[in-house]
């Protein structure tokens, strides 16, 4: 993605961005990062060109990626569990608050493949063993 514009004040942090295939735009997102004493506020904001929209089936899939310190090491969250929930397996799994190491997050696969979703998760929380204060809560 190409960035075509970047506003940066003590507190506010906004990013618009062009993502293009086969040589057409395709959508644009607005990223805007809000920083208080208390919290880190994100808001997405995607706009999709007509022609990505016109006779599609489905929308393309956007994600984020959130890359964290290495001794955020526990996580608790409140949705489907303990174990994995996908689609398939959900139903064994129960609505209720969970929490593990997040080493116990994965699944060792024969064939290597994404492991440790859970299904319906209202919010997650990780946090630092040593220092139980130093968290994330999304």
């Amino acid at each position: 993605p190409a960035a075509e514009g970047f506003e940066l004040s003590k507190f506010h942090v906004r990013v618009m961005e062009s993502h293009r295939g086969l040589g057409v735009e395709r959508f644009r997102t607005g990223t805007n990062f809000k920083f208080t004493a208390e919290k880190v506020t994100v808001e997405v904001k995607v706009q999709a060109a007509k022609s990505t929209v016109q006779g599609a089936l489905s929308l393309p899939r956007i994600g984020m990626q959130l890359l964290l310190p290495g001794d955020l090491d526990q996580v608790e969250y409140l949705g489907c569990g303990p174990h994995e929930c996908y689609p398939d397996r959900k139903a064994s799994g129960r609505v209720g608050l969970h929490s593990a190491q997040v080493d116990e997050m994965h699944t060792p696969y024969i064939k290597p493949s994404e492991s440790g979703g859970r299904a319906d998760v209202q919010w997650v929380r990780v946090s630092s063993r040593v220092q139980p204060s130093r968290a994330l809560r999304v």
